[in-house]
């Protein structure tokens, strides 16, 4: 994370990294990727997966090698109950 911090400066002063991925299988097996990001002036998040398919896509799981287990489940609730806790913060309306 400090890589990101010091080589992206301009995103390092909008967004913070949150969270990140470390792929064993990759080719160069000691990158590892910032997954989860969060804006620091605004309420902007930005994630690096799709959390619906932790949940909902059980198609094509064995090609794709998407974790279905329970904790995987329970982290995509969590993300998704952050992002509608911070829309319902917004003074908007429908």
């Amino acid at each position: 994370m400090n890589d990101f911090i010091l080589q992206e400066h301009h995103l390092s002063q909008l967004f913070i990294p949150v969270g990140t991925f470390h792929d064993k299988d990759a080719a160069n097996s000691n990158e590892e990727r910032v997954a989860i990001i969060e804006g620091v002036v605004y309420p902007w998040f930005g994630i690096g997966y799709r959390i619906d398919r932790i949940q909902f896509s059980m198609e094509q799981s064995s090609i794709d090698k998407v974790d279905h287990s329970r904790e995987a489940i329970l982290h995509a609730q969590k993300i998704a109950n952050l992002f509608v806790d911070e829309a319902r913060l917004s003074g908007n309306r429908f």
